[in-house]
């Protein structure tokens, strides 16, 4: 895929980046703040690849959340 955009720090990722995703190795982005998160988006989509979070603690924080494999 050629579209992608690879970050090391989730508050790094570019503004208007719509879904943000969290691969395989997305541990250490377990304890994102999502209200930080959700400020720097334009659209706040979370897709989970590595089911790091609770589905309702991340809807109840304003994004549409898709968990992978749940």
């Amino acid at each position: 895929m050629t579209d992608l955009t690879y970050c090391d720090d989730a508050y790094a990722a570019p503004l208007a980046l719509t879904p943000l995703s969290l691969l395989p190795n997305g541990m250490r982005f377990r304890a994102l703040d999502l209200d930080r998160l959700k400020a720097s988006m334009a659209s706040p989509v979370l897709v989970d690849l590595s089911n790091v979070y609770r589905p309702k603690v991340v809807e109840q924080a304003g994004f549409a959340y898709v968990a992978v494999g749940r």
